[in-house]
Order: structure tokens, then C-alpha cells, then sequence
């Protein structure tokens, strides 16, 4: 079957400079065919609409009708295409653009999820500014559209000054900086611990239930708490740690999550043991389950990793990535 292509696109917001840039919109792929042929048109004329109408005359949109001259709306698009030397000098020839956007729409559990990042051309280098959106089912997906380019403009004009931050300084949203991977990739490169006064004590939820797909490494917090919050609401259970971290709002932010094992080591590390964030000396959790009984912690007074059953309360710090 014939995977459709899902096309979008966002305005910049940002100095004279980057106003005079050319945006190029490029297909999204529709990786689980969730929309039908029509409906990727209908999405993407919306959208366009939409972020047409917030520009204001702040950058060049090249149109449609020529992007559409390079790609076939029904063959699979890939971005990587784009660094073939003659492909790239066809693109160039065609849209004159110095910016271009792309993605992916597919399912996560029994989400749609719409992950969308903004490159450099003909470099193909990503840029700062990398949304994701998650909605239960195609109507959300369009009555979202307002949403979704509100949130691509404000993490790119959030972004377009390429700040640099440190372990130990105030993140975006209050919290305190604990990572940095060192490059920006997949919409990040730092991550920040919630500020002490959002710390509360919970349980983790779930007990004698496995959930599978969760992982420890740097990264993959948020995935894991949102495999947790799907689960959890299956299950009938409110109030867990997972839950709260993805319904807080802090200073306007509303893209937490419980840390991965390997995330919360770092709090430990980078924070904890050199007296920042105001943390505590008992268990903390993170959301790396280990089996259906069972979920990984950390002894904050020594470092001290294990498993505690999950009806156990410790305590909880989200943190967010940017």
C-alpha cells in the first residue's frame, strides 16, 4: 500500500535577517497511513492558511505549486533525497530556498504524533526549534492546527538566538539545567530539572502490569512517560508519577515528563552532588520500568540505583528537553 504524504509548514518569527529568508515546505511522512490522500490536501491547506495568516509579512513563503514540481504527493519523500547532487541542485533551482521543513506523522500507542524540525539548504544541517505534537485522533489532529503553528513559531523564535547554557544555569522554563548532549539533534540538546518547589511524592502506578517499550538511555524520558500516561489511563489510574509530570505547567511550559534512569543519574551527578536544585537525600523515580512488579530509582543520598515495587511513593522532579 502506498504510504500518502503529509505536507505543513510554519512562519519564522525573528530579526530582519531571517525575515528575508525563503521557507521551502516540504511532504511530511505519513509513516502508518493514518490520513487518507484527501485529508493529507485538506490538512495541509489548512495549515497553510493558518500560518499564512499569522506571517504578517515576516518571511517568503515559496509556494506550494512549486514544491509540488520536485515531489510526487503519492511516492514516499525522504529528506535525505535531498542530498543527492543533482536532486539538490534541482530544489535550488527550483525554489531558491535557504530554509526548509520536514518530518514525520505516525502512532505512539494509540496517538497520533506529528514531529516537525526545520533544516538549513542545501547543508541539510537541523536548526533549533523542533516541535512534536500528540492528539487522540484526526479531528484533534485538524482542530489543532492553530496550536501547533502557535508552538512551531514560539520554539523557533525561542531558539533563533542559539543561547548557550551551562550545567548549573536557569533553563527556559525556571528549572535548572543538568544535560547537554553537546549538539542540537531530534528537537534538543539540553535537558532541565523542574524547579524544587514542583517536587512532590507519588507512586509510580501500574503494579503487576508490564509496559513494555520503556528505555533507560538519555532522551527517551519523555517517550517513556508517554507510553506510561497511555497505559495508566487504560488501567483506570489517575495521580501517578508519569501523569503529573506531563500535566504541569510551569512558567508557560507544559512539556514535562518523568526522567529515564539514565536521566535522572544525571540530575544526581550534575546536581545533587554539587549541592544545585534543592534536592533531597531519599528515592527518586524515574520512568524505566523494569518488570510488571518493579521500577528503577535512585538513592539520592549516595547514588545508589535499584528496583522498588511500584506501589512504593518517592519522590518526583520532571524534567523537560529543549
Amino acid at each position: 500500500m502506498k504510504k500518502f504524504l503529509l505536507t505543513t509548514a510554519f512562519a519564522l518569527l525573528g530579526t530582519l535577517v531571517f525575515s528575508q529568508e525563503r521557507i521551502a515546505v516540504f511532504p511530511f511522512e505519513d509513516m502508518d497511513n493514518i490520513l487518507t490522500k484527501n485529508e493529507s490536501v485538506f490538512f495541509y491547506r489548512q495549515f497553510s492558511n493558518e500560518f499564512t495568516n499569522k506571517n504578517a509579512g515576516k518571511f517568503t513563503i515559496v509556494p506550494r505549486q512549486d514544491v509540488e514540481k520536485l515531489f510526487n504527493a503519492e511516492e514516499k519523500f525522504q529528506l535525505s533525497d535531498l542530498s543527492a547532487k543533482a536532486k539538490t541542485a534541482e530544489t535550488q533551482r527550483v525554489l531558491n530556498g535557504t530554509r526548509i521543513l520536514s518530518g514525520i506523522i505516525g502512532k505512539l500507542g494509540n496517538r497520533i504524533t506529528i514531529s516537525v524540525s526545520l533544516y538549513t539548504f542545501p547543508e541539510l544541517s537541523q536548526l533549533p526549534g523542533g516541535v512534536d505534537l500528540r492528539v487522540a485522533n484526526k479531528d484533534e489532529l485538524f482542530d489543532k492546527i492553530p496550536e501547533l503553528v502557535q508552538k512551531m513559531q514560539n520554539a523557533i523564535s525561542g531558539n533563533r538566538t542559539a543561547q548557550t547554557y551551562k550545567i548549573g544555569d536557569t533553563g527556559p522554563a525556571g528549572g535548572i539545567v543538568f544535560y547537554d548532549k553537546g549538539t542540537f539533534s531530534n528537537s534538543w540538546r539540553y535537558l532541565e530539572a523542574a524547579p524544587a518547589v514542583s517536587e512532590f511524592i507519588v507512586q509510580w502506578g501500574a503494579m503487576e502490569t508490564d509496559i513494555d517499550g520503556t528505555n533507560s538511555e538519555e532522551g527517551f524520558g519523555k517517550q517513556n512517560t508517554e507510553i506510561i500516561v497511555e497505559r495508566l489511563k487504560a488501567l483506570g489510574e489517575f495521580g501517578k508519577a508519569a501523569q503529573i509530570c506531563a500535566g504541569m505547567d510551569i512558567n508557560g511550559y507544559n512539556d514535562w515528563f518523568l526522567p529515564s534512569s539514565f536521566e535522572l543519574n544525571w540530575i544526581y551527578t550534575n546536581l545533587k552532588k554539587k549541592g544545585l536544585g534543592g534536592f533531597g537525600d531519599g528515592w527518586y523515580w524515574s520512568s524505566t520500568q523494569f518488570n510488571k512488579n518493579n521500577a528503577m530509582g535512585m538513592k539520592f543520598e549516595s547514588g545508589a540505583v535499584g528496583l522498588s515495587g511500584k506501589i512504593s511513593t518517592y519522590s518526583v522532579r520532571a524534567v523537560r528537553a529543549f
